[in-house]
């Protein structure tokens, strides 16, 4: 790429100098050839210093990588289906960043390059499938536990526990988005941290939410009156929540937002 020289030698005034041109560019949709080797190198070589001072400096390159679109689309030089290529790949890096906004800026230059059946099964991604299955594992692994179960019996009688309970796994299931999110983002302002932790904490109560709901049905039809409480469902949804970002972000390198 014509980047890769000068990437070894800029200096961080240089490198906003080349940032403001290619945004310029950008905002004018010309010069696709720069912008997109800016990109790539920016996207895809995260220890060069185009990228490293992307983090550095607390840059959006979410905004820019949906910005560019343009130049993997309105090059005669590149091949339609290489666009697309990078194009999804653009879009894997937005989604593992939790960027969700931009990821969808993203699809509205994608989706011409591909046919509807590939469309959705990339669209898919969005709901955050991999903490829908650490949600999953967490509650199989908490209804088996006979010893925690005795103790929610006596607790969900109690509203202030039921309360302090709920309270601790929002504390502790917000407070692991933060770091998960400020570690793939860099230096972004603490509004854009928060927004993203609060979008996947919210995610994730839901699907929390639907687990706890659905056992207490289901329990409740199997074992007729004799079925569990529904404080008690959702007092294992609430801990299942913890489990489930616990098990992802202590066990696996991986973002959540990571498609399958």
């Amino acid at each position: 790429m014509e980047t890769s020289r000068a990437d070894s030698q800029m200096t961080p005034s240089e490198w906003r100098i080349r940032l403001g041109k290619v945004r310029a560019a950008m905002a004018e949709r010309r010069d696709p050839k720069s912008v997109r080797d800016w990109i790539l190198w920016a996207a895809f070589e995260t220890d060069s210093l185009i990228a490293q001072y992307y983090r550095a400096f607390g840059e959006d390159l979410d905004s820019d990588m949906a910005a560019a679109s343009y130049a993997f689309v309105e090059d005669g030089d590149l091949e339609k289906d290489e666009g697309s290529y990078y194009l999804r790949r653009l879009w894997r890096v937005l989604l593992r960043k939790y960027a969700f906004r931009d990821a969808w800026v993203l699809d509205k230059t994608l989706c011409p390059l591909e046919n509807g059946l590939w469309r959705c099964w990339r669209r898919k991604d969005l709901l955050l499938w991999r903490l829908a299955m650490g949600l999953f594992a967490g509650h199989v692994i908490l209804w088996s536990s006979s010893g925690l179960l005795a103790f929610l019996d006596l607790v969900q009688w109690r509203l202030h526990w039921v309360v302090a309970v709920g309270a601790f796994s929002l504390f502790v299931v917000f407070a692991l988005a933060v770091v998960d999110v400020q570690h793939r983002v860099g230096r972004r302002g603490w509004p854009v941290i928060f927004g993203r932790a609060a979008l996947i904490m919210g995610i994730g109560v839901f699907y929390a939410t639907v687990f706890g709901i659905a056992i207490y049905v289901l329990a409740s039809r199997l074992a007729q009156c004799y079925g569990p409480h529904l404080l008690k469902s959702l007092l294992v949804a609430s801990m299942a929540l913890v489990l489930g970002f616990v098990f992802h972000l202590f066990w696996q390198e991986g973002s959540l937002g990571d498609p399958l």
